[in-house]
């Protein structure tokens, strides 16, 4: 079994790139390094006189739920307005110093704030080519802690929580603020590790500045570091989520406690129909 150690996972991505080493991991990477806010601008990552850092948003979130339009002149459905990158790339709560320098990455930025084109590696691998390019492959940039967990009822399982969770559990609650329907969690600062936007102060902003974004909507797109990554180069074989065996950290809190997705339907499904005769 291969497990990614939990600490920031840094990616390797061009061989032009300055390297850069890293503490975490015994493993030196090129041109990304740092965990970074890039709400905190151009104080978000160190200066130095060997590279040029910028903070660049790994979230890929889009509306209203579709791929992010980083070009700008995508016209059919399948494309949106990034939330949380691209020109927005400042509301942005989680995201990695990326060297955009003349010895770093920059002949690869692809992206109107000069970052690395951010990615969802929970998409379809069809997804993941028309974002990235057809020999490029979504690799995860930061992992999930058990923190990052929520209990889902329906699958009797634990799984990286959504911003579709957000919500009271309190009936009355939920009648007084309609935009809050899910499962209880208030997305506070202190709910996760690695959710974006804790307290949703960008998805405030967005809704009175955007038509095509509410509050409810632009919630639903947020999430946990599982739908983070940058597109790399086909041939980069550092993304551990993808080797054979993998689990996160929620997949092994289900082990170590017994559950397993979906079972849960199942017993009560028995149940029903045991009663019935």
């Amino acid at each position: 079994m291969r497990v990614l150690q939990a600490c920031l996972i840094y990616v390797a991505l061009f061989a032009a790139a300055a390297t850069m080493s890293v503490s975490c991991i015994e493993v030196t990477y090129k041109g990304v390094s740092y965990r970074c806010d890039p709400k905190q601008g151009p104080d978000a990552c160190p200066e130095d006189d060997a590279h040029e850092w910028v903070c660049c948003s790994d979230d890929p979130a889009a509306a209203p739920g579709r791929l992010p339009d980083y070009s700008g002149d995508e016209d059919d459905d399948m494309w949106g307005e990034p939330l949380f990158s691209g020109k927005r790339n400042d509301l942005s709560r989680s995201g990695m110093c990326v060297d955009v320098g003349p010895d770093g990455v920059a002949g690869a930025l692809t992206e109107p704030a000069r970052c690395l084109t951010p990615c969802n590696p929970t998409w379809s691998n069809d997804e993941i080519s028309e974002v990235c390019g057809s020999d490029r492959q979504c690799c995860q940039t930061v992992e999930i802690t058990e923190k990052d967990c929520t209990f889902d009822p329906d699958l009797n399982c634990w799984r990286p929580a959504l911003g579709t969770d957000i919500g009271n559990d309190d009936p009355d609650l939920n009648d007084a603020n309609p935009s809050f329907v899910g499962m209880g969690d208030m997305w506070s600062q202190s709910s996760h590790d690695t959710h974006q936007d804790p307290g949703g102060g960008g998805c405030k902003t967005l809704a009175t500045v955007s038509d095509e974004v509410s509050v409810r909507d632009c919630h639903d797109r947020l999430g946990v570091a599982n739908q983070r990554g940058f597109c790399v180069s086909g041939a980069f074989t550092n993304c551990n989520r993808l080797l054979p065996g993998y689990q996160d950290a929620c997949e092994l809190k289900n082990e170590a406690e017994g559950f397993e997705c979906g079972s849960g339907d199942d017993d009560d499904d028995d149940d029903d129909e045991d009663g019935e005769e």
